[in-house]
């Protein structure tokens, strides 16, 4: 297994690196497993950098798009709630 050990600049993972890596977070691979493959194809990346990407990946939380069409459903239940009463 390989191991980066390098300064915190350095070790920033590459835009696509951190995409591979929030694509395999967001369908639930735990990040040490993500860390194996990523290895696996000699891409350096600190299991540290993993966890991170899915602290973003948690703290980001819902698109507005998601939250938009959330609340304009829940209107629309309510109106139609409404009008059975």
């Amino acid at each position: 297994m390989i191991y980066c050990v390098c300064r915190p600049v350095t070790r920033k993972p590459e835009h696509d690196v951190a995409q591979q890596a929030a694509n395999m977070l967001s369908v639930g691979a735990k990040p040490a497993l993500v860390a194996d493959v990523l290895h696996r194809q000699n891409i350096p990346i600190a299991t540290k950098d993993i966890y991170n990407i899915r602290q973003k990946l948690r703290f980001n939380g819902m698109s507005s798009l998601k939250c938009v069409t959330l609340l304009f459903t829940l209107d629309s239940a309510l109106c139609m709630s409404e009008h059975l009463l």
